[in-house]
C-alpha cells in the first residue's frame, strides 16, 4: 500500500508545489539574513528553522497529507473499500505514515539547500552540517506532530483539507509571538524548539523547558489518536 500511495504522486502537481515553496523558504531566508548583515551557516540555519515552522511546514505538511487523502474523494474509490478486505482506516494510516515521511523528504531538501548555499557562502563544518540536517529533520518531525489533529479533523469530508491548510496557517502564524515567551515549550508548534535545543542568535536564548515539550507533543500525539479513533469508529 506504501509503494501505491508514492505511485500516485508520480508526475503530480503538488510536488512541483511543494519544490517551489521550500525556494521561497530559502529565498526568504536569505534575504533576512543579507539584511542583518552576512550570510552564515549559523544565520540561514536559524532563519530555515524559524521562516519554516512560523510560515510553510506545518501548512505544506497539512496540504499535502490532506490533498493525498483527498485523493480518496476525488478519485471516487471509497466505495472500492467496500468490496476489498481493507479497512478505510488502514489506508488513512497509510496517507498519515506517507504524509510524515513527505514532511522529512522536506526537511532532507531543506538540509541540502542549507549545504549548497552556505558552501558558496561560508566555511561549514561537517560536523555542524550533520548537526543541524538532524535538528531539521526531528523538528520537522514535531510540525508533523503539531498538525496531526487537524489533518484528521479536516479529511473526513471531500475537500475539507483546503480549510485545514488555513487553520494550519493560522496555527503556525500565531507561533511567531509565543516563540520567544514562556509559553514555547506549551504551545505545540514550538514545542519542538525545546526539543532540539534551538537557539536565536539575535534574541538568544529562548526560555523553553525540554521535559515540558516533549509532554506538550506527547498529549498531542495522543490527542490525533484518540480522534482518529472517534473520526473512523464507524470503519472498525
Amino acid at each position: 500500500m506504501y509503494f501505491s500511495e508514492l505511485y500516485k504522486l508520480k508526475r503530480n502537481s503538488i510536488l512541483v508545489l511543494t519544490f517551489s515553496i521550500i525556494i521561497v523558504l530559502g529565498g526568504i531566508s536569505i534575504i533576512q539574513g543579507k539584511a542583518s548583515g552576512k550570510v552564515s551557516f549559523n544565520s540561514l540555519y536559524e532563519l530555515l528553522i524559524w521562516n519554516g515552522f512560523s510560515l510553510f511546514i506545518p501548512m505544506l505538511s497539512t496540504l499535502f497529507t490532506g490533498y493525498l487523502i483527498n485523493l480518496e474523494f476525488t478519485n471516487d474509490t471509497y466505495k472500492n473499500y467496500m468490496i476489498v478486505p481493507i479497512r478505510m482506516k488502514e489506508i488513512i494510516k497509510v496517507k498519515l505514515f506517507v504524509g510524515f515521511l513527505f514532511t522529512e523528504v522536506t526537511g532532507v531538501m531543506v538540509s541540502l539547500f542549507l549545504f549548497v548555499t552556505c558552501f558558496f557562502m561560508d566555511t561549514v563544518s561537517i560536523l555542524d552540517y550533520i548537526h543541524a540536517s538532524i535538528n531539521i529533520l526531528v523538528f520537522y518531525a514535531c510540525c508533523y506532530v503539531a498538525v496531526l489533529p487537524i489533518i484528521i479533523l479536516c479529511t473526513k469530508k471531500e475537500n475539507g483539507y483546503l480549510a485545514g491548510v488555513g487553520i494550519s496557517f493560522f496555527y503556525s502564524f500565531c507561533s511567531i509571538f509565543v516563540a520567544n515567551g514562556k509559553l514555547v515549550s506549551f504551545y505545540p508548534i514550538t514545542a519542538g524548539l525545546g526539543i532540539i535545543k534551538y537557539e536565536n542568535s539575535v534574541s538568544g536564548q529562548i526560555p523553553y523547558n525540554t521535559m515540558i515539550s516533549f509532554i506538550s507533543l506527547l498529549c498531542v500525539a495522543f490527542t490525533s489518536f484518540v480522534i482518529f479513533r472517534l473520526v473512523y469508529k464507524e470503519k472498525n
